[in-house]
């Protein structure tokens, strides 16, 4: 029996049932990572290394709404590697009509180099951001690779490539270099009022929008809008 959740152009089939119509679950992947790839190619800014494009968080939660399914944070621990850097973990878990389809686990530490200096919220920002990211490509991949972009999400590319890198610059076009916008900012801002309610993060996170990256304040923005 096949199970199936309505979208805007008829029926798609869940990601992870069995007994279905190969036919119609290529035909609607195809038409998915389609309709991806039209979004995606509006972008000014992507992440490219050695030819291949990586996507990020908020794409493949682009991706996921076609399906139906969406992610979430389990939990979110603060947590020490074995450098003793201190950082945090997370585990965040995909559903599709109520059910867990999927997930995954991620941290983020005060020693990676793009992540030296940051406050603590940004860290465990992080980290929630890469364990949803993990999750979903546990059940997405196949659709990602049928639009010609690399499975691997784009925030655990960006957390091997140093800063300053000889080496990597060639390599690399990505929004990790551009400074915020003015628009995520009134929207960062507007969240974190809506949203944070410790005051002590809420005055720390507010004052320091202005020294955000655009990738930083994307991946704050997907954490504060999926909370």
């Amino acid at each position: 029996m096949e199970n199936i959740t309505k979208d805007i152009k008829g029926t798609i089939p869940a990601p992870l049932v069995k007994y279905q119509d190969p036919e119609h679950v290529l035909e609607f992947a195809q038409r998915a990572a389609t309709a991806l790839t039209k979004i995606i190619s509006r972008r000014p800014n992507k992440l490219m290394i050695r030819g291949q494009q990586y996507l990020d968080f908020e794409a493949w939660q682009t991706l996921g709404r076609f399906f139906g399914i969406s992610a979430g944070i389990e939990w979110v621990r603060p947590a020490y590697n074995e450098n003793k850097a201190f950082g945090f973990e997370s585990r965040a878990i995909v559903r599709q009509a109520g059910d867990i389809i999927s997930s995954a686990e991620a941290s983020c530490f005060s020693d990676e180099p793009n992540w030296k200096g940051k406050p603590t919220f940004q860290l465990k920002s992080m980290s929630q951001t890469r364990a949803c990211a993990k999750a979903l490509r546990t059940t997405l991949a196949w659709v990602v690779v049928l639009g010609g972009y690399s499975p691997t999400p784009a925030e655990e590319m960006i957390e091997n490539q140093p800063r300053g890198s000889r080496e990597a610059e060639p390599e690399i076009d990505t929004y990790e270099s551009k400074q915020i916008t003015d628009r995520q900012k009134m929207l960062l801002k507007s969240l974190i009022l809506e949203k944070v309610y410790n005051e002590e993060e809420r005055e720390s996170r507010l004052a320091g929008i202005g020294q955000l990256m655009k990738y930083e304040a994307s991946d704050q923005i997907s954490e504060l809008i999926a909370a």
